[in-house]
């Protein structure tokens, strides 16, 4: 089997029946909001015959994959680490290419204000991130998920975007950010700013609509804050359009979506 790892997928080729139907259980799923509409239709004659209906029924099956046209798999590369554990008999003997790297522009940014030091395990996450592509931090609430990923930025020193789920938190990160790092490094994307910097805190609503920009915007690094938020379609297409991306982390307190919340 042979693997071929960039930044933005994964190509597996060569792998043998088993594995595929592996594959292609894992990467399917229910698509939940649809599904609840199907429901809601379905309860009705006119529901039931109407062409939304009919189209829902053809969507709510989706995949996270794609089939190349010599029959290769394609998928998100951060799957990579997840298979080798959950099927290490496979990856055994695979052949796996890793062309996986870095991007984004050099930054410079020195303590305006140093904010307080981390304790062990928080450095742990630091250096975590710091020696992979493709992560989730997850922290219960008040255990100092913004301090881990200002000390990060500091340390990684690339061009940094982290995305929040609203204006307020957003504005705590802003507010964090320019305090630690100067007004001058910081922008703000989102409520009527457009602002792009060294180190650019975004509303997901916002940065959405303008994902091109950020994509010739030089980042080194895209943080997620909530990140069990991405299923949801404006951070779903912020991830998918950046994920070419070198580096790319979610933080959470909660890494699970429930249902009724799709």
């Amino acid at each position: 089997m042979k693997i071929t790892v960039k930044n933005d997928s994964m190509i597996i080729s060569g792998e043998d029946a088993v594995f595929a139907k592996l594959l292609e259980s894992d990467l399917t799923y229910t698509d939940k909001a649809k599904q609840y509409q199907l429901r809601r239709l379905s309860k009705s004659v006119w529901g039931r015959s109407s062409p939304l209906y009919k189209q829902l029924q053809l969507d709510v099956k989706g995949n996270l994959y794609k089939r190349g046209n010599l029959g290769e798999w394609i998928i998100n590369s951060s799957f990579l680490e997840y298979f080798q554990e959950i099927y290490p008999e496979f990856f055994k003997n695979a052949q796996v290419t890793d062309l996986r790297k870095d991007t984004g522009t050099k930054i410079v940014v020195p303590w305006i204000n140093k904010p307080n030091s981390l304790r062990p395990y928080q450095q742990e996450a630091v250096d975590l991130m710091l020696s992979n592509h493709r992560g989730v931090i997850n922290f219960a609430t008040g255990l100092g998920k913004t301090l881990v990923a200002t000390h990060f930025i500091q340390q990684y020193k690339k061009r940094a975007l982290v995305v929040c789920p609203s204006d307020s938190v957003a504005k705590q990160f802003y507010e964090q950010f320019v305090k630690c790092f100067g007004k001058k490094k910081v922008g703000f994307y989102g409520g009527g700013k457009k602002e792009i910097s060294d180190i650019t805190v975004g509303i997901a609503a916002s940065v959405s609509k303008y994902v091109k920009e950020f994509q010739s915007a030089d980042l080194g690094v895209v943080i997620f804050d909530e990140t069990h938020h991405t299923p949801a379609a404006t951070f779903f297409d912020i991830a998918e359009g950046l994920c070419s991306i070198g580096k790319i982390f979610g933080l959470t307190a909660t890494d699970y979506r429930g249902a009724d919340e799709f």
